[in-house]
């Protein structure tokens, strides 16, 4: 999404053909996934940012198109900006501003990469490979995820207790 948005960036700083269509192709289904949902579904910062250069673009006379293109088929222009996205993510990232969602991914995915590197050799490590066991039932409530609320009231229903009229005539 972010040569998705460099060159949204590009098409905005140098202007052709103002009522020209655009049409833009890409090998991320993810990114064109969000995207498709619309400028107020967006949950990041760069998925906002593209909306709001589409919509800088976008015009009466001009139309914005997103296409898919499947990644390594041949297409010239898809594989120039793979070249110039693997360059890139060589560069340093340090001044690269990250939103909170992103950071938190990563470092779920740093915790998870590193428990299962510190994982002990066993049966258990040999049958599952790199997969985590799934979350544990711990006191009634599932781990991760909320277990519906029980039942209120009672389970069994009790008859009333005789009264001692009642057993009077058996005693």
């Amino acid at each position: 999404m972010v040569t998705l948005r460099a060159a949204l960036n590009h098409l905005r700083d140098h202007p052709h053909q103002p009522s020209a269509p655009i049409t833009i192709c890409s090998d991320s289904q993810s990114a064109l996934a969000t995207l498709r949902e619309g400028p107020a579904s967006q949950k990041t910062l760069l998925g906002a940012a593209i909306w709001t250069e589409l919509a800088a673009l976008a015009g009466p006379s001009r139309r914005i198109h997103l296409q898919w293109v499947p990644s390594h088929c041949g297409v010239d222009e898809n594989e120039r900006a793979d070249q110039i996205t693997k360059e890139a993510t060589a560069l340093p990232q340090a001044a690269v501003p990250v939103d909170v969602a992103t950071a938190h991914r990563a470092a779920a995915r740093l915790a998870r990469d590193r428990t299962i590197a510190a994982w002990p050799e066993g049966w258990y490590r040999t049958l599952m490979e790199n997969r985590l066991p799934p979350p544990a039932a711990t006191g009634g409530q599932i781990v991760g995820r909320r277990r519906p609320p029980a039942p209120r009231g009672p389970l069994v229903r009790i008859p009333p207790i005789p009264s001692p009229d009642w057993t009077e005539p058996f005693r």
